[in-house]
């Protein structure tokens, strides 16, 4: 696998390897649950900026989610 092919990921995965992390922690590879946290973070930041410019797709609460 080359480091191009190792840098891919779908987002249907990355929730899949998030998930899988926190019903069974450790059972995913340390950089494979990196990279799907990496954007993780990223998509958090989009949905914040969503926000911010008032997009209503972004107006809801996450689950478990509080006002700043």
């Amino acid at each position: 696998m080359t480091l191009d092919e190792a840098n891919k990921m779908t987002l249907t995965k990355a929730i899949e390897l998030l998930q899988r992390d926190l019903d069974d922690p450790g059972s995913v590879d340390i950089l494979d649950l990196n990279k799907a946290q990496e954007w993780g973070i990223e998509a958090l930041k989009r949905v914040k900026e969503g926000r911010q410019q008032g997009l209503r797709i972004y107006i809801d609460l996450l689950p478990g989610e509080t006002l700043e």
